[in-house]
């Protein structure tokens, strides 16, 4: 029988009483995806004006007025069987009832893309816990599958297009996942390379440390994505869109059939939707800006076969190697830098 019936706390009480295991999952993710960190760091805004930026002449196919065959495109390229929201309509519905439901759809896309306004339901999620395992006890073996009313999808794949055909313009050459044009496979063949020859006697002092995001688009802050848009000169329009869809998110959690109170987002990215990988893209270039400050810093020393390349790191979507040579001076600078970036 499908349902969660018991879990661990981080105690190791088992609980399995319903409106217990409703209390475990909000307090979770309360204080996963509903707490602000209280000291962010500041984000570096000189590092971010002297890499790349939108081009002015770029700008207004970024904040044109909607249309219908963009609305239509983006209905399209979401599948039949996608879960509802909590509407209950999915994408088939919309498909099929185009010609009878498009004049309100438009004017409820109005709402957001003139008016700058969403909804409070739409903005909610149905988050429905799916266990990795067969015996998965703990809050940490589920995976949140998250349902959006198909207005956010709509809106979300409309500005995920729109970001797509300007993202190589401010996003640096480490990052290969996700984004037009690039090939995550050109950076595994690159990892090889580097990585081929630490086993022979008498090489060079070198290093390599593959780091893993944990939970990747949960740590994403607002107010740091927020900065780094603004400084990456995004026109004011899709700026304030974006901002809309990611600071006023909100969740509720399906439980053995019962529905649960509200959760606020406070910091992190939507998981499963189109403009959030792009949205992430643009945050890890900004690591990636950050580690190549190192190269103006005389204890810093790159990896041997890197130097010609002024390559410090190559990234994954949400993991990255880092590459360096293997001394004292270079280790401590590239550690006080990921201190500071975290």
């Amino acid at each position: 029988m499908n349902g969660i019936h018991r879990l661990i706390d981080n105690n190791g009480k088992s609980i399995t009483n319903l409106k217990h295991l409703e209390q475990e999952v909000l307090k979770f993710y309360k204080g996963l995806i509903g707490t602000a960190t209280p000291h962010l760091r500041h984000v570096d805004i000189e590092v971010l004006r002297k890499g790349k930026h939108i081009k002015e002449s770029i700008k207004h196919d970024l904040i044109r007025t909607i249309t219908e065959k963009e609305v239509r495109e983006a209905i399209n390229s979401i599948g039949d069987n996608k879960g509802s929201g909590l509407d209950g309509y999915n994408t088939k519905f919309f498909k099929s009832a185009w010609n009878i439901i498009k004049g309100d759809l438009m004017e409820a896309l109005q709402d957001f893309f003139v008016r700058n306004q969403m909804f409070a339901a739409i903005e909610c999620a149905l988050v429905t816990l799916i266990p990795k395992t067969s015996d998965a006890k703990s809050i940490k073996e589920l995976w949140p599958i998250a349902c959006c009313i198909m207005v956010y999808k709509i809106i979300s794949n409309t500005l995920a297009k729109r970001l797509s055909k300007v993202i190589n313009e401010v996003v640096e050459s480490s990052q290969y996942a996700f984004l037009p044009r690039r090939v995550i496979h050109d950076n595994i063949f690159m990892a090889h390379e580097l990585l081929k020859g630490y086993s022979r006697k008498h090489v060079s002092p070198r290093c390599a440390i593959q780091m893993d995001i944990q939970k990747a688009y949960d740590t994403v802050e607002v107010p740091a994505l927020n900065c780094i848009l603004w400084e990456l000169n995004f026109p004011k329009k899709i700026f304030d869109w974006i901002m809309i869809c990611v600071s006023t998110v909100s969740f509720r959690y399906l439980i053995n059939g019962q529905i649960t109170e509200y959760i606020n987002a406070r910091c992190g990215l939507r998981q499963r939707y189109l403009v959030s990988p792009l949205l992430f893209m643009i945050v890890m270039d900004y690591l990636h800006k950050c580690l190549q400050k190192l190269n103006h810093q005389p204890n810093f020393n790159y990896h041997p076969r890197c130097e010609k390349l002024k390559k410090i790191k190559i990234s994954f979507v949400d993991d990255m190697i880092v590459f360096y040579r293997g001394d004292y001076g270079s280790v401590k600078l590239l550690m006080k830098e990921f201190h500071g970036f975290s």
